[in-house]
């Protein structure tokens, strides 16, 4: 899913490397465009062979948001056959690069349908938040693709529905590969997501929305998670105990900060 905005990230757009990273892991780069004007759409058929992108008869992305979903799931029916994998990620979301090496063994484990991978909110040029509902989140990312219809949820409101429901009902194997989240950075983006977020949003995101600009959150760096990883030696597949304690060394490295705003 790509949305009207025009993201730069230290002066370089963040949909062009976007565009150059999810090139190194996929086949098939599948796209619904919300009607954007800043030449997005432009750009992104322009990109290579490998992107199939539609605009969406939709749109406004902050109501119509499950629409758009279903009109991707819809080209990716087009152009999948059962048993292909699905790797679902927003254009503000970037796989750390430990996914390219251990993509093809994710892919080739018989005995999965679907992996979950930590969801990382970049907060600062450093450290990701992890306060109350922002911390320690393993997201629905990865998936075998069968062929069934998307059912929009009845449950409405941003993100919901956002994966078809027979994902759901899959049992999802974490893994130590983090999903990096540039949607509350730089600085600038904070305020437009809480107005916009705060105006649509219900259940947890609500709650989310309105701690956005806390000024007393807490962060981890991205060095200290990296530590933590190299000392426990991590693997790509994450049991129930090793998830945990990992999950806590992540806490013990946390900090208060009153600076949101970096």
């Amino acid at each position: 899913m790509i949305k009207n905005t025009n993201h730069n990230l230290n002066g370089v757009n963040l949909l062009d490397n976007w565009l150059k990273a999810v090139d190194k892991y996929a086949d098939l780069i599948v796209m619904i465009d919300d009607n954007s004007t800043d030449g997005t759409f432009e750009k992104c058929k322009a990109y290579s062979d490998k992107v199939i992108i539609k605009k969406s008869k939709y749109k406004d992305f902050y109501t119509e948001e499950q629409y758009m979903q279903q009109e991707v799931w819809e080209l990716i029916r087009k152009n999948a056959i059962d048993g292909d994998w699905v790797l679902a990620v927003d254009s503000d979301e970037f796989m750390e690069e430990s996914f390219i090496d251990m993509k093809q063994s994710l892919m080739d484990n018989k005995g999965a349908n679907c992996y979950s991978f930590q969801f990382i909110h970049v907060w600062t040029k450093d450290a990701f938040r992890v306060d109350d509902v922002w911390g320690y989140r393993w997201a629905y990312r990865m998936f075998r693709f069968y062929d069934i219809d998307f059912k929009v949820w009845l449950r409405k409101g941003i993100h919901f529905g956002g994966l078809p429901e027979y994902v759901t009902g899959y049992h999802h194997i974490p893994t130590s590969c983090g999903a990096i989240h540039y949607g509350y950075y730089p600085e600038s983006m904070k305020q437009s997501k809480s107005d916009n977020y705060l105006k649509y949003s219900r259940g947890g995101d609500l709650v989310a929305a309105k701690t956005i600009m806390d000024e007393k959150i807490r962060l981890i760096t991205f060095y200290d998670r990296k530590k933590i990883m190299r000392d426990m030696k991590l693997p790509a597949l994450l049991n129930k105990n090793v998830l945990n304690e990992f999950k806590q060394k992540l806490g013990e490295a946390s900090y208060e900060s009153k600076e949101n705003n970096n």
